[in-house]
């Protein structure tokens, strides 16, 4: 199998500019990824108890989340921000 092999300076600008967008993709995306579990990380782990009050808004009135519940939610924070680390290394490993 023969294989073409073309500089970018043959290709017209345009292909160049979608190339160059194309390779920044998924390091965007991947930092992204980072900030947003993070972010949920960083809220699960600080504010459990907002949390609560946000998943049972309209379900419960006037009570109170239990020390497993608050427990579990730090935990899920953590796991998210390790996610969120876990994807911006993946990310600049990969480029």
């Amino acid at each position: 199998m023969n294989q073409v092999t073309i500089s970018l300076d043959e290709l017209p600008e345009e292909a160049v500019k979608a190339m160059e967008d194309a390779q920044r993709t998924p390091l965007l995306l991947g930092i992204g990824a980072f900030l947003l579990f993070c972010a949920v990380g960083l809220f699960f782990l600080l504010k459990p108890d907002l949390v609560w009050e946000i998943q049972h808004l309209l379900s419960v009135d006037g009570g109170e989340p239990t020390e497993f519940y608050l427990i579990c939610t730090r935990i899920s924070g953590i796991i998210l921000i390790i996610m969120g680390i876990v994807c911006l290394v993946l990310t600049i490993l990969s480029q």
